[in-house]
């Protein structure tokens, strides 16, 4: 659903009807139903009290705890909302950053033999990196960098709505207008990059 257009974000007083007329609202209230059949499921598993004890405790035991003990307000409702951002957030936009970093590296040999040859050099015979070895993996951070220029998970970020009246550039911006920063654009703008299609790592790298 994250890449289905819906007439009501970007038209809600005028055209969003046009969602349900296309069977879009239908849509989604059935994904948010099974999502939340899905994390109740979770949920309802760890509370089970005949499930064998596990030695670490994972994010939905936490948050479990923190609403027994009532320091602060917390309902399954919020443990659902942080499920969600968890699965969407935290899971889908990585996996599709590997992909697209992967994907540029491919159009820009020059820049994956580099990588290639500083990951080498970093590892060794290691299975795999840790933190203290990031601090050399200077040109592999700029091609990541590079990476959500050129494609962000999220090209439009976040939506924002204008809480008062403002005047930017000359615009009159009236309260509640809905605000989308188009990060996409924004790391392909000519006036910035040279070849805004292109990694930069080493521009990035110094």
């Amino acid at each position: 659903m994250f890449t289905t257009f819906f007439f009501s974000d970007y038209f809600p007083s005028i055209i969003g009807w046009l969602d349900k007329l296309t069977g879009k609202f239908s849509r989604l209230e059935k994904t948010f139903k099974d999502l939340d059949a899905f994390f109740e499921e979770i949920i309802n598993d760890h509370l089970d009290p005949n499930k064998p004890k596990t030695e670490r405790e994972d994010i939905v035991d936490v948050l479990l705890q923190l609403m027994n003990e009532r320091s602060f307000e917390l309902t399954l409702d919020h443990i659902k909302a942080v499920l969600m951002v968890i699965l969407i957030a935290g899971t889908d936009t990585s996996a599709a950053m590997v992909i697209w970093a992967m994907t540029e590296l491919m159009k820009s040999p020059i820049s994956m033999k580099k990588v290639q040859e500083e990951l080498r050099n970093v590892m060794q015979h290691k299975g795999c990196i840790n933190n203290n070895d990031l601090i050399r993996l200077e040109y592999f951070k700029a091609v990541v960098k590079e990476t959500f220029r050129l494609q962000p998970a999220t090209p439009l970020l976040i939506v924002h709505e204008t809480i008062r009246k403002s005047t930017i550039e000359g615009y009159d911006i009236l309260p509640k207008t809905l605000v989308y920063v188009n990060a996409w654009a924004i790391g392909r703008d000519p006036e910035i990059w040279s070849k805004p299609g292109k990694i930069h790592a080493r521009k990035v790298f110094g």
